[in-house]
């Protein structure tokens, strides 16, 4: 083994690169070459230099930082972790409660028309006052109900030839609040 080669085998040597035979062949070489022992000494030096230095560079002293804060300024972060928490928990009982279809309201009537329901045919939905017969008033003019929102005052009715015509008393109609006519789907 050459003595410009002996930094190069050294650094193999201690990180464990060579094979067993260069290992061995190392090794025996080490015990009757002193040049050769000096160069690993010092290889092994500077070597734990470099990690001590990396270990300095890249883990910061938090025995340190943690000496130099007050208690008030600790219990801090565990408050805003907490805080932090409840309100994303808050947030998502919230989504979960109002479902998570998200709707754009252009105006106050828009909602009226299910956006998830397809209509064979063309329907008129209808906005009545809150003290209307919804029963008395599909009576009254003969009405086809398809569908009746629960808790409210809005129905869906069959759009017909004879319907066409009272659109206008519909709207008209001091019990009717909004008339809307929806085309089929299609």
């Amino acid at each position: 083994m050459k003595a410009k080669d002996y930094q190069s085998a050294c650094i193999d040597y201690l990180n464990g690169h060579m094979s067993i035979i260069d290992t061995q062949n190392f090794e025996s070489e080490l015990k009757s070459n002193q040049v050769l022992s000096e160069e690993l000494t010092e290889v092994k030096k500077w070597q734990s230099l470099l990690q001590a230095k990396k270990q300095s560079k890249s883990m910061p002293n938090f025995d340190a930082i943690k000496a130099k804060l007050t208690k008030s300024q600790l219990s801090w972060g565990r408050n805003w972790t907490y805080s932090l928490t409840a309100a994303v928990s808050f947030m998502f009982i919230i989504y979960l409660s109002t479902g998570s279809q998200q709707h754009t309201i252009n105006n106050k009537f828009e909602t009226l028309t299910s956006p998830t329901m397809n209509y064979a045919q063309p329907v008129v939905q209808i906005v009545l006052a809150n003290n209307v017969n919804i029963e008395q008033f599909i009576a009254d003019y003969g009405l086809t109900e398809i569908e009746k929102n629960p808790n409210s005052q809005i129905i869906t009715v069959a759009h017909t030839s004879s319907l066409e015509g009272n659109l206008a008393s519909l709207s008209a109609d001091s019990r009717t609040v909004f008339v809307k006519k929806i085309e089929k789907s299609q």
